[in-house]
Order: C-alpha cells, then structure tokens, then sequence
C-alpha cells in the first residue's frame, strides 16, 4: 500500500491564543515638516494601522479638535472594518482631543451598532517614543515622501511651494496615499 501525499492546500491553519487576541493598532501622531516656529509650518497629522501596514497623513491648520481633521481619521477606521481597534498614541493633550472626537463621531452613527465594534484608546508612556515605534516609523517615511515629490514638483514646474500655498493639503495627503498604494510588501 503506498502512502498518500498530503495537498497543501488542505492544510489547516492553526488559530493560537496570540492569534485571537490580535486586535489592529491605529497610531496616530502629529508631525511637522521642519522646526520653525511660525504660522507657515502647520501640522500634519499621520496615521498608521498595524494590520495593514497603511499609513495616512491629514495636513491640519492647528492641532488638537478640527472638523475636518476628525472626519478623515473616523473615515479612515470606518473603511478599515475592523470589529475591534486600539487607537493608540502619545499623551499629548492635542492628541486626546482629537482621539475623543473620533470616537464621539465613530459612536453617532450606526459603527458601532454594525457588528458590535469597540474602539479602545492607548497611551504610550510619558518619555518612551519607542513605545510609539511603528508611527515614528512612519512620519519618518511621510516627511520623506513629502520632500521628494515636493522636489519634483518644485524642479519640473521652476517655482519653490511655499507652505501657505494651497497645494499642501494635497501634496501631504499624496505622499501618503504613494506610500500606502505602491508599497512593498514583505509577503
């Protein structure tokens, strides 16, 4: 009698403990482009999931609550689906108000009543940047990603953008969008 050969593609995935406690990890963290103090440098708020590797930035007018700012940060969650999420951040006062904001927008409408979805929110420790490795990591590549189309942009069209220009919005909310859409994965 000979042995019979196992398919693998009825191989069965093992669900381990770590498996189902998983839960997706929105990071969310201001940046600035540079470290002038003035009306020119205006925030920028970024934003990362650790399920899908997504990273997303939002140019604000100033930190803290905005409208517009709440909205896209409560969009982005919406479309990621997830039944439960961990918002997580520094303790930056700024930070919290944006996060309670979110929150509030998430529970108005039916997100919550959809599939029982739970957002919780989590601060890294006071001082521990490395705690907040993975949107460190990922401002690092927005600000990136901003200079170089920005170079390009300032190169083809010979004229310098200016920060007050009203090509930012796009531009920072782009480079994201390049990071996210045309990424490597490690798959």
């Amino acid at each position: 009698m000979q042995a019979k050969k196992r398919n693998p593609a009825h191989r069965h995935k093992h669900t381990t403990q770590d498996d189902k406690k998983h839960i997706p990890v929105i990071s969310v963290d201001y940046m600035y482009m540079n470290d002038a103090a003035d009306d020119t440098n205006n925030p920028i708020l970024v934003v990362h999931d650790s399920e899908s590797e997504g990273v997303w930035a939002i140019f604000a007018r100033k930190k803290g609550e905005s409208s517009y700012v709440k909205s896209r940060v409560a969009g982005i969650i919406r479309r990621l689906g997830y039944a439960k999420v961990v918002i997580k951040s520094d303790q930056e006062p700024a930070i919290k108000v944006m996060e309670n904001k979110v929150i509030e927008s998430l529970l108005e409408d039916d997100f919550k009543e959809m599939c029982g979805r739970q957002v919780v929110v989590q601060h890294s420790p006071v001082g521990e940047s490395a705690a907040n490795g993975a949107i460190e990591n990922a401002i690092q590549r927005v600000q990136g990603q901003i200079r170089a189309i920005k170079l390009d942009l300032e190169t083809n069209m010979k004229h310098k953008l200016m920060p007050s220009q009203s090509i930012w919005p796009w531009l920072v909310e782009y480079a994201a969008q390049t990071l996210l859409y045309w990424r490597i994965s490690g798959d």
